[in-house]
């Protein structure tokens, strides 16, 4: 079952088996990071053999302040020895949408990051990808079907301040 760790109208922080989920609906700001920050922290502990990032960024949340930035980077930097792969969902469609992937996949390229990274249009395309790493890292057997079904439920009840 997806639990989602903390949420607001502009994110959500979950996990999943060894997926730990992030959903911006708007602008990533440092304040939203730093609330990240101990949920990723809880995943190091829990997973010190790795763990897999889905980042999901709706077509609202297309910001990232430079403070957003920094926050990030120094959270990726604590994090980078644990992480086993990271799949970005860039929602939307058109122009916009299609840049953006392109950045975040340019951007990825440049980090040098050592797991493997992957940018998707949907959800649907992404589980695939990130449960099999997930499975060849130590978890059970996963259901694409369900992580889906049960981000979709977290996605619609989470609009609410938590």
């Amino acid at each position: 079952m997806l639990q989602v760790f903390d949420h607001d109208p502009e994110f959500l922080v979950g996990g999943w088996h060894n997926v730990l989920v992030t959903v911006w609906r708007r602008s990533a700001t440092a304040p939203l990071i730093r609330r990240v920050a101990p949920c990723q922290r809880d995943f190091m502990r829990r997973f010190p053999g790795g763990f897999t990032l889905l980042t999901i960024v709706e077509p609202q949340g297309r910001e990232f302040s430079a403070e957003a930035s920094a926050e990030a980077v120094k959270l990726g930097r604590e994090s980078h020895p644990y992480i086993r792969a990271h799949a970005y969902v860039i929602e939307g469609r058109g122009f916009v949408a299609a840049a953006v992937r392109s950045i975040v996949a340019g951007v990825a390229l440049l980090t040098r990051f050592q797991a493997p990274q992957q940018v998707f249009d949907t959800v649907g395309e992404a589980v695939p990808w990130i449960v099999g790493i997930a499975e060849a890292h130590g978890a059970e057997p996963l259901s694409h079907a369900t992580l889906i079904t049960e981000l979709a439920e977290a996605r619609r009840k989470s609009t609410t301040p938590s």
